[in-house]
Parts: C-alpha cells; structure tokens; sequence
C-alpha cells in the first residue's frame, strides 16, 4: 500500500498501538504541584527523551540521561547548572537551558501525536493504511509531521485523489504501480461520471500522483532536500508584492518600501541567506511591501518515482502521473517546507540573540549616585523624577526643556535638584527614546555653562523600553499609587540606573527590546525562552530574601508568586530573616522547593557570562546565592519597614553552601584556620585550593566556597554629548557595547546615534554587551544618521 513493500507492510500490520512507557514525576508536598509536579504519562514517540536531547544538544547519552532525570524532577536550570556538575558534567547555562527546551518540546510533540493517533484512529477504515499512518505519527520530530501524516491520510478536503478514491479507482492506481497491466475499458461506465477512457485515466493518475506522493521514499526526498543535503538548485527570492507595486507616493504605505530597498529585487541561495535577511523578508511581506518565495529546479531528479517500473501499456499514463505529482505536490511541499524551516531558524536566532543580550542586562551593575534625576524625554514635555541613592521617589515633575517648549522653570528646577544632594554625585538618566538626543544636549550644556555649580554631576542614556507598558499596569499603581502614568515612567528608567535587575523583573521580557526582530516571531516561544533566562540570572545572582520585592522574589528557583509572596508577609511578621531555617515556615513551599531556592551541594561551578578575558567585570562578593541571608538594608526600596537585626544568627546562612552540608564547611574552614564568622575572607579561596586529600563532598563544597560571580559595569557617565557631524573617520574613540544581532554590534561611542561595528570587521568571539573597547571610525553618513566602527587592531 502506498508504496510500501509488501515485505515492510507484513512487519508493520498489526503494530497499532505504540509501544508505552512512562515518565513519573514524585513530590512529597502537595504544595509544590503548581510550580514543579507534572503527571504520569504514556510515551508514543518510537524514541526516549533522552535520544533526542543527545542528538539534538550533541552530549553523551549517560549526560542526557541525567538531565532529563532531573528536569523531570522539577529541578529548574539555574539549581543544575550550579549545583549538579556530577550530572551535566561541564555544560553551560546555554546548553542547559537548551536541553530543557527540547525536553518540554518534546513532551508537547508526544501529546499531540497521542491526539492525532486518536484522530487517525477514528477516519481510517483501512488497517493498513491506518498501521502506516500511526508508524510515521510515532516517529515525528516536529509538529510539521504531524500535520503532514494527517493531512495524508485523514483530510477531510475533498481533492482530486479523494475524489478518485470514492470511485473505487485508488486499488486500480496501486496495481499499475505494483507493475500489474489493467484494462481500464472495464471501468468505463462503472461510475456515471466514468463517461469514457479518458475520464477513467484522469482520475486513475489523479490516485497515482496521490501515492506517489505519500510514499515514505518521498517524504524521506522531500525532507533531505529541504535540509539541502542535495544538488538541487534552491533560492530565496524576492520582489515587491502587487499591492505596492500599485501604490502611488501619495498612498500612506508608499513611505514603506524604502523599509525593505535591499530585498526589491533580491535573489540568494537558500544554503547561504542570511537569518535577519529571512526576517526583513517576512516583515515586509507582513506589511504587504513584499513577497518572497523558493524557487527550486532539479529537484525532480531526485524523485523515487523515476525508478518505478510500470507495464508498457500504462507507461505514458505513469509518465503524465508522476509529472503531475512532482510538479503539483513534490515542489511545492519543498518549498514550503524549506521555508517553514529558514523562518523557523531565523526565529530561533532572533529568539537566542534576544536572550543573550537580556542575560547581560539583568549582569549589569547598578550607579551609585548621592540623587539618580530620572528624565523621560519628549518633544512637547520632559518627565521628570527626584530619587534617592535607592530608589525612593522625593518629588517629580513635569515641563518642556527642548525647542520652542522650553521652560525656564524646568531648568530652575534641575539646578534646585540638584543643589538638594550636596556635596554628592548627582546622575541623570535619561531615556533612550524620543527627544532623548535634544534632552541629553540641554543637560550637556547646562553642566558645560557650570549651571549646577562645582558638584559632580553626570549624565548616561538608559533604555526606556517597556517602560510606558509597565507604567499602566496594575504592579505599577500598586508600586507608584496616585502618580501619573507618564511619571510612573520617569520613576522606571531612574530605577533601572540604580538596581536594573530589581526593576526590569517588573515588565515583560519582551518589551526591553534587546533583540532582533523581536516582534516578527512567535509571541509564546518568545516569551517562554525569555522567562527562562530572567529567572537563571536572577537565581544565579543571588536574591537577599531580607530587601527582595515580591517581583524579585518569584523569579527565584523553586519560587511563585504565591510562595514569594508568602516570604515577604514572613518577613514582615518575623521583623527580619535570620536564617535559611526560618524559610522553610512558607505556606506551600515543600522539601523540593526549599532544595531548589537554599541550594544544594553537588560541585557546581559558575563561569564568567563574558566569552572573552574582559577586564571591566566586577567580581560580586562570594557569597551570592539563589537565597540569601544577609542584614537588611534600612533604606532599601523594597525593604521591610521594621529594624533589623545586624548579623544573621548563621554566617554560612550568606553563603551558596547548603544546610545539610554546613557540617563538612565548618571542617574546611576549620583546616584553615578560620571560623563561619569570619567570612567574607579575602584570601579564602587560595587557602582552600591549597588543601588537599579532600573526600568528593569536601571538593564539591570548596568548590562552592570559590565561586566567583562576575556582572558588569555600569554603563558609561558622560558630561557632554557628540553630534555626527563632528566625528572624523580615523578617530580612535571608546565605545561600549550596546546590543549584539546576528550581523554585529551596536556600539555607544558617547555620540547621538550608537555605531554599528558590521560583523565582516569583528574577531570571534565577538565582545560581549556592556563591554568597553576602543574603536576606531570608518565611515560617517551624516545624511543618514549612520556610524560604521570597527575594534581598535
């Protein structure tokens, strides 16, 4: 049947139900069901869990086997990527967090073949049929093949071939097929629509074409030449929809195709287009100003069918099938799988490019600054808030400080502001948005004309995005009540300057616009992968359960928004925190939850984000953890409101040891001669890695002792800022890394437009974001507004 030997459908018949096994998931606390507990369930798929995770993520089986082991216990990557080195044996975050994303997937993909088998199941009457059907539903590796299979086999379209197929002719195709020599006279009039031969041929090619079609040597064709392992000439091409080719310069969409002037006439090989390229492509054919397609030639000699044999007396009609089913059916399924699989590819790049850029965001160090003055820049008025060294909100303001809106009194208001911090450093911190370059110079020249006087004040550009979304949600008027939504904004950006990683927990990945064509892709996947990295970084930074907000808080492993909640009204009640103990007093947080936020022993490790030696990390005190105990802070933003108590009661309570393993650190450090209370010490890890004849437990616990956690910088304070025209190519020039796509950096050279360093003129590994270098100009497009730099040689 369909092509099938009879051989292969006699080992097939019969095998319709999957072979079944399962995947238990076991928690002592019944709490824990809502963040960690998944249930039992059958596995369909004709591959483990573990097969795919070795093949996809190129690790060894026993390594795989382990960490699907342990996603299926609910650990959560940040707690193995930290503390279980004895199962992922080296891997980075990356490749953790990787892992656990074809680990979910593929659990998805199993229950949707479950739903289609049922599906399936229910339309075909034919066991054969049916027994085939279940075969390649049981080996999909995307949901694409699961579309396909049923598609195949269980449409409810009425085509050409069902057509056929309700006239009794499909059996007659597979004879031919078969070799078999038919007299098709006897089938005319068989049908009222049989009328004559040459109807009873049509649809009797319509079925071939159709078997042709679904045999697996086909489908095998299809998917190796989508995967261009192939000789056959594959390329992306371009060109202006018909819409636009219609509109006139007065049509408002007309200012559209300048957008997309690379991809008017735009023609690659499908083996070398570029995944930005593939983005543009898709956005302008989204905005109707182009359409894109896959031309594909010479693929049809790679079709099974020319090896079919038939009897000489159906040898023309064959001949008319095959074409019809290669031209109607084998192309086109090239090429929109080809395309399915470069949009796929290029949403995976933009997805992994905004993670990897997010990741530093939230590694970034906050300014210390006297008074932080938070504007949100705006043609027709400047918003404007006055907070303190952490956060508090004095006093905000708005007023026009550009152009023809400008307002003395904004100006007089400033000075004032800043004359309240004293003798201290005064920042302002101004969005990145709209206005941004016109308010940065007015504050330029305020400080250039000495208008502040002889304090110390700078200025810095900080990213605005995401801040109007999070200004009108509920979190803000809970957090900023009785304060205007635009000034709510102002108050966002001056806090992402003081401690980024607690204010950016509080808008949606999403919008911080630290990526790619980041609204191109799909919304879910998105914000899935995004989701996972907040939480890594803020796990592996390390939260002080005595300050964190609820915000903070959840995004900690192990932790919700219930049971981070539930901290905080603990630690309201109790005062303060005094040990990782007094944790385990929240309402529905487990055994496992518990492991997942205090941490564990196990070896871990945690290497620099950086790929490169760079010299403007800020090494973290040692003892960050997941949860942390450490004395409160009395001015802390989203500190308790009651006096604090000045050490915790445990000093190994402010360190990543776990308590069941405060015992083999209170050996250690006594071998050293040195006591818990004496941490931090700053020779404490070249004393530890001096000792030797340790047991693999007191390994992995001095392992935990060194653990150095390395963040970034904060970003760069400028006193004046730079117009293009006034940059020269040549110009030697410091620029920090602002944001890293696939076709290179965005560098902030301290001018009004960040510079682009194009990736043909950078050095694997690239240098990360919010690292500082020289560069030096190559071209100056005043016209334009661009800026081309590469690194200083």
């Amino acid at each position: 049947m369909f092509g099938v030997t009879r051989q292969e459908h006699a080992l097939m018949s019969g095998v319709v139900v999957a072979s079944e096994m399962s995947y238990k998931h076991n928690y002592q606390n019944p709490d824990e069901a809502d963040i960690h507990q998944m249930p039992e369930e059958r596995w369909l798929l004709d591959y483990t869990l573990e097969d795919v995770v070795t093949d996809e993520v190129s690790i060894p089986h026993r390594v795989a086997s382990k960490l699907v082991r342990l996603f299926a216990e609910g650990n959560e990557v940040a707690y193995i990527a930290r503390y279980r080195a004895d199962a992922h044996e080296g891997m980075s975050c990356d490749q953790i967090r990787q892992s656990f994303k074809i680990f979910n997937e593929t659990k998805e993909l199993n229950k949707k073949v479950e739903k289609a088998i049922a599906n399936v199941s229910s339309k075909i009457k034919n066991e054969g049929d049916l027994t085939i059907a279940v075969e390649r539903l049981k080996s999909a590796r995307e949901p694409a093949d699961i579309t396909e299979v049923t598609q195949l086999y269980a449409s409810a379209r009425k085509t050409k071939a069902s057509i056929a197929r309700e006239m009794g002719l499909e059996d007659v195709a597979q004879a031919i097929l078969d070799g078999r020599s038919i007299n098709l006279e006897h089938f005319v009039g068989s049908k009222p629509e049989l009328k004559n031969l040459k109807v009873v041929e049509e649809h009797i090619a319509n079925a071939m074409a159709d078997l042709l079609n679904k045999m697996q040597e086909t489908q095998d064709a299809v998917k190796r030449i989508s995967r261009m392992e192939t000789t056959a000439f594959l390329c992306v091409c371009c060109e202006l929809s018909n819409k636009a080719k219609k509109w006139t310069e007065n049509d408002k969409s007309y200012r559209l195709i300048s957008n997309f002037n690379d991809y008017l006439n735009f023609k690659k090989d499908a083996r070398k287009v570029e995944n930005y390229q593939i983005l543009a492509m898709d956005r302008g054919e989204e905005n109707e100003v182009l359409t894109w397609k896959i031309e594909v030639a010479h693929a049809e000699k790679e079709h099974p069918g020319i090896s079919i044999r038939v009897a000489p007396a159906h040898q023309e009609l064959f001949v008319t099938a095959l074409n019809d089913s290669i031209s109607r059916l084998f192309i086109p399924k090239i090429q929109r799988t080809i395309r399915r699989l470069l949009l796929a590819r290029a949403e995976e790049a933009a997805i992994s490019c905004f993670a990897h850029n997010l990741r530093h965001l939230f590694w970034r160090e906050g300014v210390t600054a006297e008074s932080v003055i938070a504007l949100d820049p705006g043609y027709s008025a400047c918003k404007a808030a006055l907070l303190t060294s952490t956060g508090s909100v004095v006093e905000t303001a708005e007023f026009g400080l550009n152009g023809k809106n400008f307002d003395q009194r904004g100006e007089n208001l400033l000075i004032e502001w800043v004359g309240r911090a004293g003798d201290g450093r005064v920042v302002f911190a101004i969005g990145n948005g709209k206005a941004s370059l016109e308010t940065q110079m007015a504050v330029a020249t305020m400080i250039r004309f000495g208008k502040f006087g002889p304090r110390v004040v700078r200025f810095c550009t900080v990213p605005e995005n995401g801040a109007s979304k999070y200004s009108i949600t509920p979190l803000a008027e809970e957090d900023l009540p009785n304060m205007p939504p635009t000034q709510r904004s102002a108050v966002s950006i001056g806090r992402r300057l003081i401690d980024p990683m607690a204010e950016y927990v509080k808008i949606e990945p999403k919008h911080l616009g630290m990526g790619m064509y980041q609204h191109s892709v799909n919304a879910k996947k998105l914000s899935e992968a995004l989701a996972l990295v907040v939480r890594e970084c803020v796990s592996m930074r390390g939260v002080d359960v005595n300050v964190a907000s609820v915000q903070l808080l959840e995004k900690v492993c192990g932790l919700n928004k219930k049971t981070a909640a539930g901290l905080v009204a603990l630690r309201e009640q109790l005062g303060r925190i005094s040990s990782r103990e007094e944790i385990k007093g929240v309402k529905g947080l487990g055994a496992k939850s518990f492991e997942q936020c205090a941490g564990r022993g196990g070896g871990g490790y945690l290497e620099c984000w950086s790929r490169i030696s760079c010299p403007f990390c800020i090494v973290a005190p040692f003892f960050y953890g997941f949860l942390i105990v450490t004395d409160a802070c009395e001015n802390g933003m989203d500190g308790p409101k009651k006096k604090k108590k000045k050490v915790a009661s445990e000093p190994l309570d402010r360190t990543i040891i776990h308590p069941s393993q405060y015992g083999v650190a209170r050996s250690l450090l006594s071998r050293i001669g040195l006591r818990p209370s004496d941490l931090p010490c700053q020779y404490l890890a070249m004393r530890l890695q001096g000792l030797t004849g340790l047991t693999a437990e007191e390994a992995a616990v001095r392992d935990l002792f060194c653990t150095e956690i390395k963040t970034l910088p904060p970003p760069d304070l400028m006193v004046e800022i730079r117009k293009i025209a006034s940059l020269k190519v040549g110009e030697h020039v410091v620029g920090r890394v602002a944001n890293q796509v696939e076709f290179g950096l965005f560098v902030d050279i301290g001018a009004e437009k960040s510079a682009l360093a194009h990736r043909s003129n950078l050095r694997q590994p690239y240098p990360e974001v919010g690292s500082s270098l020289m560069f030096v100009i190559m071209n100056v497009d005043t016209k334009k507004g661009r800026i081309s730099v590469k690194p200083l040689e």
